[in-house]
């Protein structure tokens, strides 16, 4: 999964989707309105399978995540290169 986040894009590996289908943009429902001071919590609407929770990224990770999470990425590059 590729996530496009304001300190740049950065992907998470996943071992599978599933029931992955579009939801409409009036379904979701801000945090911040229902919950004032949920922290990362961006976003969520109910489902048939319940309650779905978006994550604000800029929020979540840091500059300083980002970063690491760079600098972990080259260093696995490099390992599978050799």
């Amino acid at each position: 999964m590729i996530i496009d986040a304001a300190h740049g894009p950065f992907g998470l590996l996943c071992d599978g989707v599933e029931n992955a289908r579009p939801l409409p943009a009036q379904a979701w429902h801000s945090l911040q309105d229902l919950m004032p001071g949920a922290g990362y919590l961006a976003a969520g609407t109910v489902a048939d399978e319940g309650l779905i929770v978006l994550c604000d990224v800029d929020a979540w990770l840091s500059h300083k995540d980002m970063c690491d999470l760079e600098v972990a990425l080259e260093r696995r590059l490099a390992e599978v290169a050799l």
